[in-house]
C-alpha cells in the first residue's frame, strides 16, 4: 500500500476506533517522522512502504512486571476490531481456529471493513442502554 493511501486510510480509521471501543481515546498518537513504524505498512521497508509523518495510530504500555511499548496503525486496530466482531467461527474445523470473514465482507476492499465498522457503530447507537442493576 503507499504511504500516502495509508495515512489517508489511517486517518479514517482513527474516529471510527474511537466509536467502536471508547478505552482507545486516551491512547491515540500521531507518528512524528517518517519511516518509525515500517511494520505498520507491509513488511517491507524504504521509501516505497515508508509511514509517513501524521499517520494516527494507538500504543502504550501493557504489563505489570515489566511493561512493554506496542503500537499499531489506526488502520490495523480498525481492522481487528471488525474482525473479531463479525468473523464467523466453524468449531468443526480443526485446522483453523480462527474466524473466518462472512461471504459479505472482502477483507481486500478497504471500503467493505469501513462500511461494516459504520454498520457496527449505528448498531451500538440504536442498542438500549442498559438498565440499572438492582
Amino acid at each position: 500500500m503507499k504511504p500516502r493511501f495509508f495515512k489517508k486510510l489511517c486517518k479514517r480509521a482513527a474516529p471510527l476506533c474511537i466509536a467502536l471501543d471508547p478505552n482507545l481515546k486516551g491512547i491515540e498518537f500521531v507518528v512524528r517522522e517518517k519511516g518509525g513504524h515500517d511494520g505498520w505498512n507491509g513488511a517491507g521497508c524504504g521509501d516505497e512502504t515508508a509511514v509517513l509523518k501524521g499517520t494516527p495510530g494507538f500504543g502504550g504500555f501493557s504489563g505489570y512486571y515489566e511493561p512493554e511499548w506496542w503500537d499499531d496503525s489506526a488502520w490495523s486496530m480498525l481492522f481487528d476490531q471488525v474482525y473479531w466482531a463479525v468473523g464467523e467461527f466453524d468449531p468443526n474445523d480443526e485446522e483453523c481456529p480462527y474466524p473466518r470473514w462472512p461471504a459479505r465482507i472482502d477483507p481486500r476492499d478497504w471500503r467493505q471493513v469501513i462500511a461494516e465498522a459504520e454498520r457496527m457503530i449505528l448498531a451500538n447507537e440504536r442498542a438500549p442502554a442498559p438498565g440499572p442493576y438492582v
